[in-house]
């Protein structure tokens, strides 16, 4: 009888040990957002300040807001209903302290009120939309054909 060797096939556990981390997207570093640049997390000068500043960025799972503030009220994450009546009775979650990094985990509408309702109630509020996290395309060629 004449045996045959045949090499040994991996086994399809080890495979998709070697392979699945392969499709998985590359790593994508988060962004540090200044809530309000300079000025920071304060009564602003116009009602819509802060949403005229939350429009002009894009936010993704990963990304962390950095709220910096001062005097006697805090800052808090609420739902949709407490965003639009400045109602700080439940909020998802208070901070206070000066100085407050939230990072964005899931993708979705996130708010932020002032547990000052008169101040909420001048603006001093925030509603983000956050966007599921994404493979970043590398940046383009620096070189240039036919210029």
């Amino acid at each position: 009888m004449i045996m045959k060797l045949v090499p040994p096939t991996p086994s399809l556990p080890l495979i998709l040990i070697l392979v699945i981390p392969l499709l998985q997207p590359l790593p994508v570093p988060a962004a540090l957002f200044h809530v309000g640049g300079p000025m920071g997390w304060t009564v602003p000068p116009t009602p819509d300040f802060y949403q005229t500043w939350a429009s002009a960025r894009n936010y993704t799972i990963g990304d962390v807001l950095e709220f910096s503030y001062t005097g006697p009220s805090s800052l808090l994450n609420v739902r949709k209903y407490e965003y639009h009546r400045c109602n700080s009775s439940h909020p998802i979650y208070n901070f206070s302290g000066g100085m407050t990094r939230f990072v964005l985990l899931y993708s979705g509408n996130c708010y932020f009120i002032s547990s000052d309702f008169h101040a909420c109630k001048k603006g001093q509020r925030l509603a983000v939309r956050v966007l599921p996290r994404h493979r970043r395309s590398p940046p383009p060629s620096s070189s240039h054909r036919g210029a």
